[in-house]
């Protein structure tokens, strides 16, 4: 009996690594340091011009027992965003504050172990601008957004895009990829929204800084973006749904009387 115990012990250890990989430790992955110019919203979002700090934290097999980000004597903690987007992101947030534009050290521990990782530096800070009159067109679950933009000559956009955000739950669950830079438009692809849901949409203008290489090996990083938040939208059936239903209850109608 002692035996097959040991055995059965043995298995299933082989099977949980197996199922989790080779890492075992705690993982501090993409790390992220930009501005963010919040515009005013109906979803409790701070509307201001704000510095955010986040990275992507993987391999937890232990209950994570700080996670936090220091820089020049000031320390941040950081929490789980808790997105669809974004299902590994912690971040923190404040003010932007001139005295604190460069790498912030990222210290994450489980309690089993300790690792660190930088952020970029923001080496041009600006607060991009809002876009201007953010509309939404159309009744049913593929609107159309459509906006203004904004002055831009003194900044360097590199991208707009476009998120969804799940009013019931805060949840941004999706976002478009990137859009050209003189964009003013947006439909919403089919299957994003649910009739009867509540949404809201963000538009985002995002200036990326070009650099060889990366702190994680990538060519690019997010340094400044502003973020214009439509109201809430709450999708209805189309015309032609409504005729397609209403034609659907006529004929199950006429079928019942047949069989009267």
């Amino acid at each position: 009996m002692r035996h097959l115990i040991l055995a059965a012990l043995a298995a299933a250890t082989f099977a949980l690594g197996s199922g989790m990989g080779s890492a075992w430790a705690l993982t501090i992955g993409k790390t992220f340091h930009f501005t963010d110019n919040r515009g005013p919203n109906a979803l409790g979002i701070g509307a201001n011009y704000r510095q955010n700090i986040q990275a992507n934290v993987t391999d937890i097999i232990f209950p994570l027992a700080s996670l936090t980000a220091s820089q020049n004597g000031t320390t941040l903690n950081l929490a789980p965003l808790n997105l669809t987007l974004f299902p590994d992101r912690y971040a923190a947030s404040r003010l932007v504050d001139g005295t604190l534009l460069g790498p912030w050290v990222i210290t994450g521990s489980d309690g089993a172990s300790t690792t660190s990782a930088f952020t970029t530096a923001i080496p041009e800070p600006q607060q991009v601008p809002l876009v201007n009159n953010l509309q939404i067109i159309g009744n049913g679950a593929t609107p159309t957004l459509t906006w203004e933009l904004p002055a831009l000559c003194s900044f360097d956009i590199d991208r707009i895009r476009v998120r969804a955000i799940n009013v019931d739950t805060s949840d941004q669950f999706i976002q478009s990829s990137a859009l050209l830079t003189d964009s003013e438009s947006f439909i919403i692809p089919n299957g994003w929204l649910s009739v009867g849901g509540s949404y809201a949409f963000r538009v985002l203008l995002e200036d990326l800084e070009y650099i060889s290489p990366g702190v994680d090996g990538s060519p690019t990083f997010l340094e400044n973006r502003s973020s214009t938040f439509s109201g809430i939208f709450t999708p209805v059936p189309e015309p032609a749904s409504l005729l397609l239903l209403g034609s659907g209850l006529i004929g199950l109608i006429a079928v019942k009387r047949k069989f009267k």
